[in-house]
């Protein structure tokens, strides 16, 4: 007799999306609580090669993990093995970060049981460029956080991005972080896109010339009055602000890497915040692997295109991911 969902899940960390999607192709004899079949991630390659393109998103749906968050060492084994495996075929990675990377900085996140929005509102950009009391309350906020991300240093996640673009495996790194850390561990600027913008700079919103923001936050802190550019027109941290409009020319560099992109992983980040959370969804819409990263629920954890789930600290789990996986590339070039 089949096991019953429940006893699945108990006895082992991967079991088969519930309920597969109709448009799987093996969706009609496969019930929604029997164990998954392991196959991997070349076994899958090979089987997305050999498909019609037009079922290849449908397909890979069924391959799908869960891994739940336990913390059993053969777990979290299991875990980075099935992701190096995917890193191992990969060559173009499209890697989108969120907040959930930077914690391990000292960068507190926006939507966790801690996170900012908890204590605190964010202002609107329309109101910060109409309202003087805004502005104010504005700056208030960025000086609370300035030492914070001016201060932080990037961590192994960071770095194994940098490791992936030595390697010549990436295709980009499209983050929602405002800290810059990216920069800062040295993913170039020509794999780099901070689609919320960053920290790291200040803009006009008239001119929009861009600066060193030390001078502007020494300003604010000593004179308590938002800073004005030459022109006249107001400053801010170049960051995208609730309300803002994402530069075009970042969604089109995005939009660029989803499309030319064979392994979508998303890391730290709930997902949440559109159009954002749309770049790895449109990826893995093309029939890619999709991975996703995360300790604690996602927006897409219940997307058909989603490949394989982690659930758990991606410091544990993608920096050791990324070692293995470049260590069996040198050992089997391509």
């Amino acid at each position: 007799m089949p096991p019953t969902a429940a006893a699945t899940t108990a006895t082992t960390p991967w079991t088969r999306c519930t309920p597969a999607p109709r448009s799987c192709a093996t969706a009609s004899t496969t019930t929604a609580t029997a164990p998954a079949t392991r196959r991997t991630p070349s076994a899958w390659y090979a089987a997305a090669a050999a498909a019609p393109a037009e079922t290849t998103a449908g397909r890979h749906c069924c391959l799908r993990c869960c891994w739940p968050g336990g913390t059993e060492m053969a777990e979290l084994e299991e875990g980075i093995a099935g992701l190096a495996g995917y890193l191992a075929e990969a060559r173009h990675v499209l890697v989108f970060t969120g907040a959930g990377i930077s914690t391990g900085s000292g960068i507190p996140d926006y939507r966790g049981p801690q996170g900012v929005w908890k204590r605190r509102q964010p202002v609107y950009y329309q109101d910060f460029m109409s309202d003087e009391q805004k502005r104010l309350e504005y700056w208030e906020f960025a000086l609370e956080g300035f030492s914070g991300y001016r201060d932080a240093r990037p961590n192994a996640i960071h770095h194994a991005c940098v490791e992936l673009e030595r390697a010549g495996r990436l295709e980009m790194v499209v983050t929602q972080n405002i800290d810059g850390l990216h920069r800062k561990a040295g993913t170039s600027a020509e794999k780099l896109v901070e689609i919320h913008g960053t920290n790291l700079e200040v803009e006009c919103q008239s001119c929009h010339r861009r600066d060193a923001p030390e001078e502007y936050f020494a300003y604010f802190e000593r004179e308590r009055k938002p800073p004005l550019c030459r022109c006249g027109g107001f400053i801010k941290p170049a960051t995208i602000s609730f309300g803002q409009s994402l530069r075009p020319e970042d969604l089109e560099r995005a939009g660029r890497a989803a499309a030319a992109a064979d392994l979508a992983i998303s890391l730290g980040s709930t997902l949440s915040v559109y159009p954002a959370a749309g770049i790895p969804q449109a990826a893995a819409a093309r029939g890619i692997p999709y991975v996703v990263i995360n300790r604690g629920p996602t927006e897409h954890d219940h997307l058909p295109e989603l490949t394989l789930r982690l659930e758990g600290d991606v410091a544990e789990i993608f920096p050791p991911a990324v070692a293995r996986a470049l260590a069996d590339g040198n050992r089997h070039p391509t």
